[in-house]
C-alpha cells in the first residue's frame, strides 16, 4: 500500500495524465494514420497542437511524408507487426529510436532520443576516417581536400572551406572548398585577415567561433547576412600547431545549429588533427624544397661557370630555371634607354612564343614605373604571391596584350635583380602558370640567390666577351684590368673598414668625417669638405686633408651663398654627382691662389630617404680623369654612407619611440593594475557589504537608514562605471591601429545600430548625409561615432523633437565630419575643456555620464593624425567636428 500522499496522487491519475508525465514522445495512430492521442512530450517535440487530433500525420507534419520513418510506420500499420528502428527525425532534427506496436487496427508509437549516442558514433567514425585519410597527405592542399570532403557528411554541413593564412600580407586564401559556387569561390579566393567574418576571426584571434543562428550573426557578423546567403548557422575553427597558425576551417549550415559541447569538441579535435597534418606537410615540403633547391643551385652554378659565351649563358639561365623554379622564365638586359628580353623559356615548348610575345609586346624604357625596369633601377625584387585577374587587367597595355596575359594563366610572379659586384646587370622574371601552388618567401630567397649567381656568371661572360673584342690591344687590356682589380681590392678593403666604422657611429658629422678620411686614402693627393645649407649659405661642417693655404679654411668658415657656388649647388639641386676632370674655379668668395691649386673635383649630394641635407666635395691637387671605376668606387662608398645615415636616423628614431612607448606602457600597466586591484576589490566589498547590511536591516527599516544605503550603492555603481570607462580609455590608447579604407557611411550606420536612438521617450530623427571613405582603423572610428552620436542623443533629451545630423566636407587636405544636435548645448567659453578626462559641463543629476567618452574621441582622432573641436550656443544645440587627414 502506498505510504505517502504523493503516491496516492499518482495512483489517482488517469492513464493520459500518466503518459503526459513521460518525458519521451508517445502517440497513437488509428487505422487511417490519424492521431487519436499524443502526450505532452509529443506536443513539444513535434510541435503538435490539440487540433491535430483526428488528422493524419501527413496533414499535420507534411515534411515527414518523404522520410524513412514515415514509410516504416506505414509498413508496420499495414502488416500489423511490431517494428523497432532508428531514424533521423526531420521534425526534431535529432536521431531517435522508434518502437511501433499494433493496437486495435492502429499503432502505438514510442520515441526515445538517441541523438547523443548516434552523434558520438558518427564523430568517432569521422575522426577515424579523417585520421586515416590525413596519414597519406603530403601537402596543405591535400589536407584541406580531406577536411572539406569528410566533415560535411558527418555534420550535415551545406558547405565547407579551408583557408590558409599569409601573415606578411595579412590575407586569407581559399585552398579547398565543398559546396561553394564558382562565383563565390572567385570572390572569396583571397580576402583580408581583418574581415568581419568568423573565418577571419578564428584565424586572427586563434579560437573557435560558433554562430548558432542568423539572429546571433546579426549581432556579431552582419557580413554573413547577404541576400544570397540563406544559411542559418556557421562555425570556424583555427588550424594551429604550437605557435604557428596555418589558417582556418569554415562550415556553414542551412538550419540553426546548437553546437553542443560534444559537437564543439569533435570539431576542435578535427581542427587539431588537420593542423598536425599541415605542420607535417609543411615540414616535408620545406625539407624537400630545400633539398631540391640546393641540388639545383649546385648544378646551375656548374653550368653557368662552364659558359663564357654571353648568349649561351643567357639561354642556359632561362632553360635552367624551367621547371625547377618556374613554369616560364624571361631574362632582361639593359640596352641603351630600353630594357629588352634576351631569353625566354617555358615548360611547354608551344607556349614559348606566347611568352615572347607578351614580354616584348611594348618596348620597356628604363624609367618606366613598376615591373622589370623598377627592379633594374632599385635593385629590389617584385614579389606577387597571387596574381588576380584584376591585377592582370591593370598590367595589360593594350586589349590584345591583356588577352595574351590572361592566356598565359599567371598564378604567381617573381621578378629579381641579377647583381654583380654591387651593380644590377639584368633582371630575371619567374612565373607559375601550370603548377598548383604559389610562390612564398622561401622561393623568393632562392630566386635571389640564383639571380646573384647568374649575375656573376653574366658579368663574367660579358667580361670575357669584352676581352675577346680587345684582343688586338692585349697590353692595354691587361693594364686596365690590373688597375681595375687593384682599385677593387682597395675598395673592398676600404669598404670593410668603412662599414665597420660607420656601424658604430650615429652622429651625422662624425659619420661624414670618417667617410672623408677613408675616401682620401683611395684617391690621389687632395682634400674633402662636407657642407650644409644654413640660412641660405653653404656652411662647412667638416674639412679633411691638406689645406691649400692658411686663408682657405677661414674663407670657407664664413659660408658660401647658395646660387653662387656651382660645385655645391648643382649636385644638391639635381641629386646627381658632379664630376669635373678640369675644375674651373671662381674667386668670388675664396682666394684665387688657393683655388688654382685644385685641378679636379667630384661633388655628391648627401642625404637619406627623407631628403638631402648636404654636399660632399672631393678636390684633388693633380689633374685626374674620373674613370668608370673611380665613379663606381665613390658612388658605392657614398651609398655606404647613405645607409649608415639612414641607420643612424632609424636608431635615433627607434630609441626615442621606444623610450616613449616604454614610458606610456609603464604608466598604462600601472594604471591597469591600480584599477584592477586597488579600485575594483574595494568596490566589490562596498557593494557586497552594502547588500548584506540592507538584508540585515530589512526593507522595512526607517528611511534614515535606507537612504544612506541607497547613496552608498549608487555611488559605488557610478564609481564602477567610471572605472570601466577608464579601462576602456586605456585600452583605446594602447590598441594598435590597423589602417585601411573605411567607408564612413557604414561606420555611422553601425554606430546607429549600437545606440537606442530615443531621447526622453521621443524617437530621434537621424539626418545622415553621404559621407566619404577615409584611411583609418574601422573599429576605433566606429567607437568615435558611437560616442559622438550617443552624446548628441543624450543632450537632445529635453527637446520634444530631437534631431541629430551627420555631415561632412573636405578642406585643406582634411575630411571634416560634423555631428550636430538640437539639444541643450553648452557655454562656448568652456569648449576647450569638453575633451579632457572627467570634464563635464552639466551636473550628474541632469545628464548621466562619466566624462571619459569625449576624451576617448580626442585620443582616437589624434592617433589618426586628426583633430577635434566643438561649437555651441546654450539652448540651441551643439556641433562636434572631427577632422581626419585625407592620407593617413
Amino acid at each position: 500500500m502506498p505510504d505517502s500522499p504523493e503516491a496516492l496522487d499518482v495512483i489517482q491519475l488517469t492513464l493520459p495524465e500518466l503518459l503526459d508525465h513521460v518525458q519521451d514522445v508517445f502517440y497513437i495512430l488509428d487505422d487511417g494514420f490519424r492521431f487519436t492521442f499524443f502526450n505532452a512530450a509529443a506536443q513539444r517535440a513535434l510541435g503538435l497542437t490539440p487540433d491535430a487530433l483526428g488528422k493524419t500525420m501527413g496533414d499535420v507534419l507534411p515534411q515527414v511524408v518523404t522520410g524513412e520513418g514515415y514509410q516504416r510506420l506505414q509498413d508496420a500499420l499495414g502488416s500489423q507487426r511490431a517494428a523497432h528502428f532508428e531514424v533521423f527525425s526531420v521534425v526534431m532534427r535529432r536521431w531517435v529510436s522508434l518502437d511501433a506496436y499494433p493496437s486495435a487496427g492502429g499503432l502505438i508509437v514510442y520515441h526515445r532520443d538517441i541523438h547523443e549516442r548516434k552523434q558520438a558514433e558518427d564523430h568517432v567514425r569521422a575522426l577515424a576516417t579523417i585520421s586515416t585519410s590525413l596519414i597519406g597527405t603530403s601537402s596543405a592542399r591535400e589536407v584541406a581536400e580531406v577536411l572539406v570532403q569528410i566533415v560535411p557528411p558527418a555534420l550535415g554541413v551545406d558547405f565547407a572551406v579551408v583557408v590558409t593564412l599569409d601573415q606578411e600580407d595579412e590575407v586569407l586564401r581559399v585552398i579547398a572548398a565543398n559546396g561553394l559556387t564558382e562565383e563565390s569561390f572567385r570572390s572569396w579566393a583571397t580576402f583580408p585577415l581583418a574581415s568581419p567574418v568568423p573565418l577571419a576571426t578564428a584565424a586572427r584571434e586563434g579560437h573557435a567561433v560558433f554562430v548558432h543562428s542568423r539572429e546571433e550573426a546579426e549581432q556579431s557578423f552582419q557580413a554573413l547576412l547577404s541576400v544570397a546567403n540563406t544559411h542559418e548557422a556557421w562555425a570556424a575553427l583555427p588550424l594551429q600547431f604550437g605557435a604557428h597558425t596555418f589558417g582556418a576551417l569554415g562550415l556553414s549550415f542551412l538550419t540553426p545549429r546548437l553546437f553542443d559541447p560534444a559537437e564543439q569538441a569533435f570539431l576542435k579535435a578535427v581542427a587539431a588533427q588537420a593542423a598536425q597534418a599541415l605542420e607535417r606537410a609543411r615540414s616535408q615540403e620545406a625539407e624537400a624544397r630545400i633539398r631540391q633547391y640546393g641540388a639545383f643551385l649546385t648544378r646551375a652554378s656548374g653550368d653557368l661557370a662552364n659558359s663564357l659565351d654571353l648568349n649561351a649563358t643567357l639561354e642556359s639561365l632561362a632553360r635552367l630555371a624551367v621547371p625547377a623554379v618556374a613554369d616560364w622564365c624571361a631574362v632582361y638586359l639593359p640596352n641603351g634607354e630600353e630594357l629588352r628580353v634576351v631569353a625566354v623559356a617555358h615548360q611547354k615548348p608551344e607556349k614559348v612564343e606566347l611568352v615572347r610575345a607578351v614580354t616584348t609586346a611594348m618596348p620597356l624604357r628604363l624609367d618606366d614605373p613598376g615591373g622589370a625596369p623598377e627592379v633594374l633601377r632599385t635593385g629590389q625584387a617584385v614579389f606577387v604571391p597571387v596574381v588576380t585577374p584584376a591585377l592582370i587587367d591593370l598590367q595589360g597595355r593594350t586589349p590584345e596584350h591583356t588577352r595574351q596575359l590572361h592566356a598565359l594563366g599567371l598564378r604567381s610572379y617573381l621578378c629579381v635583380p641579377m647583381v654583380a659586384h654591387g651593380r644590377t646587370v639584368g633582371v630575371l622574371a619567374f612565373a607559375l602558370t601550370e603548377t598548383e601552388r604559389f610562390y612564398d618567401t622561401q622561393d623568393l630567397d632562392f630566386a635571389l640567390e640564383l639571380a646573384q649567381r647568374a649575375g656573376v656568371a653574366l658579368d663574367h661572360a660579358r667580361l670575357y666577351q669584352e676581352a675577346q673584342q680587345w684582343a688586338a690591344t692585349l697590353e692595354r687590356t691587361v693594364e686596365d684590368r690590373t688597375r681595375e682589380l687593384a682599385a677593387r681590392n682597395r675598395a673592398l678593403d676600404a669598404f670593410g673598414v668603412l662599414s665597420r666604422d660607420l656601424a658604430v657611429e650615429t652622429d651625422r658629422v662624425n659619420l661624414l668625417r670618417r667617410a672623408q678620411q677613408i675616401l682620401l686614402t683611395l684617391l690621389p693627393h687632395g682634400l674633402t669638405g662636407y657642407f650644409e645649407l644654413d640660412g641660405g649659405r653653404w656652411q662647412v661642417r667638416s674639412l679633411v686633408g691638406e689645406m691649400p693655404d692658411g686663408t682657405f679654411e677661414v674663407a670657407l668658415s664664413r659660408g658660401l651663398p647658395r646660387g653662387e657656388a656651382p660645385v655645391l649647388d648643382l649636385p644638391f639641386e639635381t641629386q646627381a654627382p658632379l664630376y669635373q676632370d678640369h675644375y674651373q674655379p671662381s674667386a668670388q668668395h675664396v682666394p684665387l691662389d688657393a683655388l688654382m691649386r685644385l685641378l679636379s673635383t667630384a661633388s655628391f649630394p648627401v642625404g637619406t630617404g627623407n631628403g638631402s641635407f648636404g654636399v660632399l666635395v672631393i678636390a684633388l691637387y693633380q689633374q685626374h680623369g674620373w674613370t668608370p671605376a673611380d665613379r663606381a668606387l665613390l658612388e658605392t662608398a657614398l651609398g655606404q654612407v647613405r645607409l649608415a645615415l639612414e641607420r643612424a636616423e632609424a636608431v635615433e628614431g627607434l630609441a626615442r619611440r621606444t623610450a616613449e612607448l616604454e614610458e606610456v606602457n609603464a604608466e598604462l600597466d600601472a594604471f591597469s593594475y591600480s584599477v584592477s586591484h586597488d579600485l575594483r576589490a574595494p568596490l566589490r566589498h562596498i557593494m557586497g557589504f552594502s547588500s548584506v547590511l540592507r538584508r540585515a536591516v530589512g526593507e522595512d527599516a526607517p528611511e534614515r537608514v535606507l537612504r544612506p544605503l541607497g547613496i552608498i550603492e549608487t555611488s559605488a555603481l557610478r564609481l564602477t562605471a567610471l572605472t570601466e570607462a577608464l579601462l576602456s580609455f586605456a585600452h583605446t590608447s594602447r590598441q594598435p591601429i590597423s589602417v585601411r579604407d573605411v567607408d564612413l557611411n557604414v561606420v555611422v550606420r553601425e554606430a546607429c545600430q549600437d545606440l537606442h536612438l530615443e531621447a526622453g521617450g521621443a524617437q530621434v530623427e537621424m539626418r545622415l548625409d553621404t559621407l566619404p571613405t577615409v584611411r583609418g582603423d574601422a573599429i576605433l572610428l566606429r567607437q568615435v561615432m558611437v560616442n559622438l552620436l550617443g552624446n548628441a542623443v543624450k543632450y537632445s533629451a529635453p527637446n520634444p523633437t530631437p534631431v541629430v545630423t551627420v555631415s561632412s566636407c573636405e578642406q585643406s587636405g582634411e575630411v571634416v565630419v560634423t555631428v550636430t544636435d538640437n539639444g541643450v548645448g553648452f557655454d562656448p567659453q568652456y569648449a576647450d575643456k569638453l575633451f579632457g578626462m572627467f570634464s563635464r559641463l552639466h551636473r550628474a543629476d541632469e545628464f548621466e555620464g562619466n566624462g571619459v567618452g569625449l576624451a576617448m574621441v580626442k585620443k582616437v582622432v589624434q592617433r589618426h593624425g586628426g583633430r577635434v573641436w566643438a561649437e555651441s550656443t546654450p539652448g540651441a544645440g551643439a556641433a562636434f567636428h572631427v577632422a581626419l587627414p585625407l592620407n593617413v
